[in-house]
């Protein structure tokens, strides 16, 4: 018998006593992944509710059941995300932690920090953009303008008066995006509490807020209403609301969500997660529930959506040092 036949003989017995054993398959000398004992965790550094929170949720259960094992979601909000992606970042680099985020947790973040608690470029591997969320620029009821055209020459007239509701890092940088391209001066306003923001734009007390289709769409029945899309082409959700370049502004404001492994995770997991979450993200659960929100897919993943993500990364890193903002924290 030749050395060959005596190794694939080995082999072959050793894979026949784990199965018997109940150990996870060997392929190529990696453990097949998921180990089906195991239970992964989607790390969301926010909230039950949220967004992020949300989508984690539908992503965790169409992931769950193509890789035929269990899912647990754990929320880890406080600082702005901080807090869950440094969970993230220290969890074993293994495969069964991932981390569900959004561009102000990755992208804007870093920038406004002077010591950033994390190296979301490095830190990080990028398994898929789960979900683009192009910004809208809403108004309440009260607002006297109807236009965009119109609130932009008001505050042109007064500078300083007008003001923009913020409740992270990405809305705050996008209304400072918005100003700049304007021509205005626009005074912003933090909030903590995603209601509190709604009730004060509703009573004109804050004026616009920038966010994502759903923020409008959940509350059209209260009179918000969308000035612009900060898009080139039309939202397909809300195709009434003019974009901002219609209206003689050539900006685009565009967000995404997104999941992660943690740097060191082992290729084969990666690849395995890559592959789920891009069936995932074809699912109808997965595709209505985006649909809901106004938002689109996003269909980028692994080195791709890194790609698109460093460059994002730049983008917003110079929009905050335009706006005076990078180091701030």
């Amino acid at each position: 018998m030749t050395q060959l036949h005596t190794r694939r003989r080995v082999v072959a017995g050793a894979a026949a006593l784990g199965a018997a054993l109940g150990l996870p398959r060997l392929v190529f000398g990696q453990v097949t992944f998921p180990d089906k004992s195991k239970t992964i965790k989607a790390i969301v550094p926010f909230g039950p509710g949220a967004t992020v929170d949300v989508l984690g949720r539908v992503y965790a259960q169409q992931v769950g059941r193509i890789l035929d094992t269990t899912i647990v979601v754990d929320n880890r909000p406080g600082a702005e995300g901080v807090l869950g992606v440094q969970a993230a970042k220290t969890a074993p680099a293994d495969g069964y932690t991932y981390l569900c985020a959004s561009i102000s947790t990755q992208v804007v973040n870093p920038h406004f920090f002077k010591k950033p608690p994390y190296e979301s470029q490095k830190d990080f591997i990028p398994i898929a953009g789960t979900m683009k969320t192009p910004f809208v620029m809403i108004a309440g009821p009260n607002l006297p303008f109807k236009t965009v055209k119109e609130f932009v020459a008001a505050a042109k007239s007064e500078p300083g008066k007008f003001t923009f509701a913020s409740i992270s890092s990405a809305t705050r940088l996008a209304g400072e995006m918005f100003a700049k391209a304007a021509g205005i001066q626009l005074l912003n306003i933090p909030y903590k509490n995603q209601s509190d923001f709604i009730s004060d734009t509703l009573a004109n007390r804050v004026n616009v807020f920038f966010a994502d289709p759903g923020n409008l769409i959940a509350n059209l029945s209260l009179g918000l209403r969308g000035l612009a899309a900060c898009t080139k082409t039309p939202l397909s959700r809300l195709p009434e609301i003019p974009t901002l370049e219609s209206q003689g502004i050539p900006l685009e404001i565009v967000g995404y969500h997104s999941a992660y492994v943690p740097a060191g995770t082992p290729a084969n997991a990666l690849g395995a997660l890559i592959d789920a979450f891009r069936k995932a993200e074809a699912s109808k659960a997965v595709r209505d529930y985006i649909a809901s929100t106004g938002n689109e897919p996003m269909t980028l993943f692994g080195d791709e959506f890194a790609a698109y993500e460093r460059a994002e990364f730049d983008r917003w890193g110079k929009a905050a040092r335009e706006a005076g903002l990078a180091g701030t924290l």
